[in-house]
């Protein structure tokens, strides 16, 4: 037994097709526990960081139609028993039933394009929350500078402090709270705080508009919900709470079973993330959704919640459900962590395709 996981001889053929960040944590994680399982790591580009973990390295064609026939080949060559979609969830989705009549057992982190759409679409991600009674952060449609300028002027959300970010994206890209008190120096001086004058912003808007969601800024803490779901039922989970530079792994709460929830109306399935943010202490709301594994999800195996194993266990037919929530409780042991960032050294260039 590794990880926490017991393994058996000829443990099939798992795949993780091009990820984010996390994908080299991915592997390492699964790798450590199935050790018998045959890991196929994928990339678009010259990521041996993440592509020497596996047991075959393979590159990724960035053309789309290449992609397609890359897919059936590699699965047909290697008899792949389990792919995991990685960054493109929704690309993947798409092709399910053709994948599937392959032989491989497909995780997107949903089960329908349709859940992907709204996930992506942070507008329509909260309004369809509201509409459902789950508390979120508020937010209004932006999509060019007279409304930005409307809104700064009547203050829709009350005397509070604003913030904006783009309808789409990942990794906070593009996030920025309004704040008039700074200046050139302090936005120059302070990039991590991402404050920006108003002024600034609109005209930023006035010269290159794009949608945006315009929030009242919550400055409490942080919550990273780290799952693996089952077709909208969560099995288990990692609760990250997030205070400058530290992270507490904590035992399930109330950002837990709002997570839990949103996870269910979306219909997750698999390794998927959720994020939450207190607008005053004890009651999270939710910021968003993410169909994929987060950037943190490697943090859980600190704290004896090793998710990708937990589903790598779950889509190979090594462990049912309960037996999945039944060890995550087991396991699982509270703790404070500071991430680090660490230099890898790179193994040879080389891989198939």
């Amino acid at each position: 037994m590794a990880g926490g996981l017991e393994v058996t001889p000829r443990g099939g053929v798992c795949w993780l097709a091009e990820g984010y960040a996390s994908q080299r944590d991915m592997a390492l994680a699964i790798k450590a526990a199935c050790p018998d399982v045959r890991l196929l790591v994928s990339h678009r580009d010259d990521r041996r960081e993440i592509l020497g973990c596996g047991d075959i390295a393979l590159r990724e064609p960035r053309d789309e139609e290449e992609r397609a026939a890359f897919i059936e080949e590699v699965i047909r060559r290697h008899a792949v028993t389990v792919l995991h979609a990685g960054r493109r969830g929704r690309w993947f989705e798409g092709r399910r039933a053709r994948l599937e009549s392959l032989g491989v057992r497909l995780s997107t982190g949903a089960c329908r394009e349709a859940d992907f759409a709204l996930a992506d679409n942070k507008l329509q991600f909260s309004t369809r929350m509201r509409e459902a009674g789950l508390p979120v952060v508020p937010a209004l449609s932006i999509e060019r500078a007279e409304d930005l300028r409307e809104a700064l002027r009547t203050s829709p959300f009350g005397a509070v402090r604003l913030c904006v970010k783009p309808v789409q994206g990942v990794y906070g890209q593009g996030f920025r709270i309004l704040d008039d008190s700074v200046g050139l120096r302090d936005v120059l001086a302070d990039t991590a705080g991402r404050r920006v004058p108003s002024a600034w912003y609109l005209r930023l808007l006035e010269e290159s508009p794009e949608p945006l969601l315009l929030m009242p800024y919550c400055g409490g803490d942080e919550y990273s919900v780290d799952m693996l779901v089952r077709q909208g039922r969560a099995l288990c989970s990692v609760q990250r709470r997030k205070h400058g530079p530290l992270q507490d792994l904590e035992a399930p709460g109330k950002a837990t079973e709002l997570a839990y929830e949103c996870a269910r109306l979306l219909g997750c399935d698999g390794l998927v993330n959720i994020q939450l943010i207190e607008a005053e202490k004890g009651h999270p709301l939710l910021l968003e959704a993410n169909l994929r594994p987060s950037g943190g999800i490697g943090y859980g195996l600190a704290a004896g919640c090793n998710l990708p194993a937990l589903w790598a266990g779950l889509m190979l037919g090594r462990l049912d459900p309960d037996e999945i929530a039944r060890r995550a409780v087991r396991d699982f042991r509270p703790l404070t962590i500071r991430p680090l960032t660490v230099a890898v050294p790179l193994p040879p260039a080389g891989g198939e395709g």
